[in-house]
């Protein structure tokens, strides 16, 4: 195995971490959004860094993971006060929403930081 395969595999098992569970049992539990700048900024960087290193594929192949381990923990530990809690919307479309919002975050950084490069 290359030191790129290892380094592939390294970034995907960063992705696997549940940043959006993280961010709303956070919210919940402790009613403090420092765990959402903690998503932001750990998946920003991780997607950066793929782009850096031309691991586009990465990226979503670890958003994907990030999103199912995510939606499982919310199906499957979320309690009947979480639903109060988010209203409006049920913890699970919450969770949806949110990691759609970062891959679309992580997609305008990828695009962003390609153009300044031309540019320079």
């Amino acid at each position: 195995m290359t030191k790129r395969n290892k380094v592939s595999i390294l970034i995907l098992f960063a992705y696997c971490v549940p940043y959006v569970f993280l961010g709303m049992y956070g919210d919940k539990n402790f009613h403090n959004l420092w765990l959402y700048g903690f998503m932001i900024v750990a998946m920003i960087g991780l997607s950066s860094y793929c782009k850096k290193t031309k691991r586009i594929h990465i990226v979503l192949v670890g958003n994907t993971f990030s999103f199912l381990n995510s939606y499982l923990l919310t199906q499957y530990l979320a309690t009947e006060n979480w639903d109060s809690y988010f209203k409006a919307f049920p913890p699970t479309i919450r969770t949806i929403d949110f990691s759609l919002m970062m891959l679309v975050l992580q997609m305008i950084v990828l695009v962003v930081t390609k153009r300044s490069k031309i540019s320079n």
